[in-house]
C-alpha cells in the first residue's frame, strides 16, 4: 500500500524538486556542443536534473521497500539493480556534459531530502493498512486446527455443529460501502447490523417453510466473537457443492421470485449473480439449502420492481434491505393460508420475528449517516417533508424581499409584486429543491455537503429524463423540469458554501432579474469578513442596475419629450408633497401645449 501510493507522488515530487534545484543552481549546460544529439535534441527544453532527482525518488523508494520482500533472492536482486542505478544516472549527466558537478550534487541532495518524507509516508500508510488487502478478505486470527475457508469479504471458521463467519473485507468493499452509506462496513463492529442479519436470516428461513414445507436456509444462532472480532454464527449444514448446478440455479430462480414477492433482498441468491450458487449447498438427500444471505458488496443487481421500491422508500443504495411494508402486506394476504397450513403458533412466531427484525434494521440504519437515503426520504413522509422544505425556502425569499424594502431599494408595490411571484406555480416548483440545498448546507459541510447537493440535483434531472424517455411525461413537462435541475445548477451545487444557493440560477428564478438580484444580494451578504460590502461589490448588484440605469432612462425620456413638445426650463414646476415631480412636469407640459 505504502509503495503503491507514494510511487504515484513521484512525478509531483520530482517537479517540486527540479524547480527548487533550478532556483538554487540556475546555470546553463557546461558544453552544449558536446551533448549527444540523440539524447538532447537542439531546441528542445531539457531538464537533466529531473533525471537525477526522479531516479533518486523512484529507485531509492524501490531500494527501501524491497527490504520487506520475503524472498532473499528477490530482495537482493531488486536492491542490486536499484542501488547502482542512481549513481549511474548522476555520472551520465556529467559524462554527457548536461550538468555541472555542483548541479549534480545539488540534485542528489534535494532528491535525497525529498525521499526521506516519502519513505516516512509509505511507512505510515503501511502501518495503517497493514493486513488490509485490496479486494479479498484480510486474514483473521483463529485456531488453525479448526477447518476454515475464505470468502470474498469474510473468513468462515467451522466448529463441530456451528459455523462462524468473521467479516474483515478488503479496501474496495469497505470503500464502496462508505461511499454508499458513509459508514464502516456494518458486519465488522455494528451490533445493530449484526443482530438485524441474524433475525433477517431466520425470518426468511421461516418463510421458506411456508413456501416449500421445510426450512431451506441455514438457521442463524447468534453473534459470537472469534479472536476479539464479531462473528455471525449459524448451524452447520452437512453437504457439498451442488452436483447439478443447473438444478441449483433453477431452485435459486424460484426462490428469488418468492423473495421479491415478499420484499426480501435477492442479491445473494439471484441466479444472475455469478457467485450465487456458492451460497448454496446440496445435502446428502439432494436438497438445496442456502448457507449465506449476508452481502459483501452494495447490491448493484436488482429487478426493476426492486429499484422502484427502493427509490420510493428512500433505500438507495440497497444493501440487505427488506421492504417491510411489502412483507407485512404479503403476510396479511396469505395469513389465512399460513394459519391453515402452519398453525397459529407459527404465524405468531413469524410476526414476532418480523417485528424484531424491523426494529433491529431501523436501529442499524439510524446508526449510519446514509446521506443519499435520507435525501430521498421515506415515501410516507415525503409530502410533509416537501411542504416543510417549500415553506423554508419561501421564508428565505420573503426575508430577502423585506430587507430590500426596509433599505428603500424597492417600493412597496415592487415588494408586493415580488412576494406574489414567489407564490406563483413556477416558483413553487423550485422551492422544495431550494429548501433541500439550504438544509444540506446547514447539516453537512464540505465535501459531504457538496457531494450530497450535486448528487441530489443530478438524480432529479436523471429521474425526469427517465420519465420523459419512458413516456410518463411530455416534452414540455420535461423542459420545465430540466430548466429547474439544469447542468448549471448541478455544477454550482458542488461549490463549497455557495452551492446551497445553486437553484438561484434555475430558469424560473433567473428569468426575473429583480428577484434574482434580491436573492443574490442576500447570498453575498453571507460572505465572511464583509468582503462583499468592503470591496464595493454590493453596488453592482443593488444600486447600479436599479438607480443608475433608471436615471439614464429618465434622462433619455426627458430629452425625447423636449424634442417632441418643445419644452424649456420655464415649463418645470415644483410638485406638491407626495406627488412624483416627473408626473407633475409631464402634466404641466401637456397643459402648456394645450393637450389637456
Amino acid at each position: 500500500w505504502g509503495a503503491f501510493i507514494v510511487a504515484g507522488l513521484v512525478p509531483a515530487a520530482t517537479g517540486i524538486a527540479v524547480a527548487l534545484e533550478r532556483w538554487i543552481a540556475n546555470r546553463s549546460v557546461p558544453d552544449p556542443s558536446a551533448l549527444e544529439p540523440a539524447l538532447y535534441a537542439p531546441g528542445v527544453a531539457v531538464l537533466p536534473s529531473a533525471q537525477v532527482i526522479g531516479s533518486i525518488l523512484l529507485f531509492g523508494l524501490l531500494f527501501v521497500v524491497a527490504r520487506d520482500l520475503e524472498s532473499p533472492l528477490i530482495r537482493y536482486a531488486v536492491q542490486g539493480v536499484a542501488g547502482p542505478f542512481v549513481p549511474l544516472v548522476a555520472v551520465s549527466q556529467l559524462w554527457f556534459g548536461a550538468l555541472w558537478p555542483a548541479e549534480v550534487l545539488t540534485a542528489v541532495l534535494i532528491g535525497s531530502l525529498m525521499l526521506i518524507p516519502m519513505i516516512a509516508i509509505a511507512r505510515r500508510v503501511d502501518s495503517i493498512c497493514r493486513g488490509l488487502p485490496l479486494v479479498r478478505a484480510a486474514d483473521v486470527v483463529h485456531d488453525e486446527r479448526l477447518p476454515h475457508a475464505r470468502a470474498l469479504t469474510s473468513t468462515v471458521v467451522f466448529n463441530q455443529n456451528t459455523v462462524s463467519k468473521v467479516y474483515r473485507p478488503g479496501f474496495l468493499p469497505r470503500a464502496i460501502y462508505w461511499l454508499a452509506f458513509q459508514a464502516e462496513f456494518p458486519y465488522m463492529r455494528n451490533q445493530h447490523a449484526l443482530r438485524a442479519a441474524v433475525l433477517r436470516r431466520n425470518l426468511i428461513g421461516r418463510m421458506t417453510e411456508f413456501w416449500y414445507g421445510e426450512n431451506h436456509v441455514a438457521r442463524a444462532i447468534g453473534i459470537d466473537q472469534v479472536a476479539g472480532r464479531y462473528a455471525i454464527t449459524s448451524e452447520f449444514v452437512d453437504g457439498g457443492e451442488p452436483e447439478d448446478r443447473r438444478a441449483a440455479r433453477t431452485f435459486l430462480a424460484d426462490l428469488a421470485e418468492h423473495f421479491e414477492a415478499a420484499g426480501f433482498p435477492t442479491w445473494q441468491i439471484d441466479p444472475r449473480q455469478p457467485r450465487a450458487t456458492d451460497n448454496v449447498v446440496q445435502t446428502n438427500d439432494g436438497r438445496f439449502r442456502v448457507i449465506d444471505l449476508e452481502s459483501g458488496l452494495v447490491s448493484p443487481l436488482a429487478s426493476v420492481r426492486a429499484w422502484k421500491r427502493a427509490f420510493s422508500r428512500g433505500l438507495v443504495p440497497m444493501f440487505d434491505d427488506i421492504f417491510f411494508d411489502v412483507t407485512r402486506d404479503y403476510i396479511a394476504r396469505h395469513e389465512a393460508e399460513m394459519r391453515e397450513r402452519m398453525g397459529d403458533d407459527w404465524v405468531r412466531s413469524l410476526l414476532a420475528t418480523l417485528d424484531d427484525t424491523e426494529q433491529a434494521t431501523s436501529a442499524w440504519h439510524n446508526s449510519e449517516p446514509r446521506i443519499w437515503s435520507r435525501l430521498l426520504g421515506r415515501k410516507r413522509s415525503s409530502p410533509d417533508a416537501t411542504g416543510a422544505r417549500r415553506h423554508w425556502a419561501i421564508q428565505w425569499f420573503e426575508q430577502a424581499i423585506r430587507n430590500w424594502r426596509a433599505e428603500g431599494r424597492i417600493s412597496g408595490a415592487e415588494a408586493s409584486e415580488l412576494s406574489r411571484k414567489v407564490q406563483s406555480p413556477q416558483f413553487l416548483a423550485v422551492m422544495p429543491h431550494f429548501g433541500v440545498h439550504l438544509g444540506t448546507g446547514i447539516l453537512l459541510r464540505f465535501p459531504l455537503g457538496s457531494i450530497a447537493r450535486t448528487g441530489y440535483t443530478a438524480f432529479q434531472l436523471s429521474r425526469v429524463t427517465w420519465h420523459y424517455l419512458t413516456g410518463r411525461i411530455d416534452r414540455g413537462t420535461w423542459r420545465d423540469a430540466a430548466g429547474i435541475h439544469s447542468p448549471l445548477v448541478i455544477a454550482l451545487a458542488a461549490v463549497p458554501g455557495f452551492g446551497a444557493f445553486a437553484y438561484l440560477v434555475s430558469r424560473p428564478i433567473r428569468s426575473d432579474h429583480l428577484l434574482l438580484r434580491v436573492a443574490l444580494d442576500a447570498v453575498m451578504l453571507k460572505v465572511p469578513g464583509r468582503l462583499y460590502q468592503r470591496f464595493g461589490l454590493r453596488w453592482l448588484v443593488t444600486d447600479m442596475p436599479s438607480t443608475v440605469l433608471i436615471q439614464s432612462k429618465v434622462a433619455a425620456e426627458d430629452l425625447r419629450s423636449r424634442q417632441m413638445f418643445g419644452w424649456t426650463d420655464e415649463h418645470r414646476q415644483v410638485s406638491e408633497p407626495g406627488q412624483d415631480p416627473w408626473t407633475v412636469e409631464v402634466a404641466a407640459s401637456w397643459n402648456v401645449r394645450g393637450i389637456a
